[in-house]
């Protein structure tokens, strides 16, 4: 299922104009973390194509990581300092 939900993710992608996911996919592109966005749909590969447009400044960026998460959210790390195990 999608995980691009929420009230903080709805507000930034409505504010820009674009999906939620589109916002998820660029701040997370944004962090240096390598995204590999998956879909069947037609319009949503379209979309994850057209990130290069997509903007999350850093008032976005700060309103989206000080924002409430949903419950489901699980975080991530960055492999920006290496990601040995």
């Amino acid at each position: 299922g999608n995980k691009a939900e929420g009230a903080v993710i709805e507000d930034v992608a409505r504010k820009r104009g674009v999906s939620k996911a589109q916002i998820m996919l660029r701040w997370a592109l944004n962090q240096g973390v390598a995204v590999i966005p998956g879909s069947n749909n037609e319009k949503h590969i379209r979309e994850n194509l057209d990130l290069a447009k997509v903007v999350v400044d850093e008032a976005d960026a700060r309103t989206l990581v000080e924002g409430k998460r949903p419950s489901d959210f699980r975080q991530w790390h960055s492999c920006k300092s290496g990601c040995a195990a």
